[in-house]
């Protein structure tokens, strides 16, 4: 599912400000569904993992701690998918700022490559 998607990303061209627009909501659309993903399996592995009986003598809370280490670099990946659908939006957000003269004039391209529609 995801290859689907991510060669929809990369089949878009662009080249105008709605090629862009339909990029970064697709891009963050992926992001927030592999945010959720690792969020969910983060918590998974850390659930199933603590329920592992550890060592009598510290009443089993080494498994605990033992499984907080494993799904820790998951909610690290967590975090950085966040941030990545978090930059997507940003980046709409300083086109529109820094190109909005631009947009205003639609009819008249600025640069051959890229139209502001």
């Amino acid at each position: 599912m995801a290859n689907g998607r991510i060669d929809e990303l990369a089949d878009i061209d662009i080249d105008s400000s709605e090629a862009l627009a339909l990029y970064l909501r697709r891009a963050n659309r992926l992001y927030k569904d592999l945010t959720m993903e690792i969020g969910y399996s983060a918590e998974e592995i850390l659930e199933n993992l603590a329920s592992v009986p550890g060592t009598a003598v510290l009443l089993g809370m080494d498994s605990r701690v033992r499984a907080k280490h494993v799904a820790s670099p998951l909610v690290k990946a967590r975090e950085a998918t966040e941030f990545a659908g978090q930059q997507l939006v940003k980046s709409g957000v300083l086109f529109r700022r820094y190109f909005s003269e631009e947009l205003g004039r639609s009819g008249r391209p600025v640069k051959p490559k890229f139209s502001f529609e």
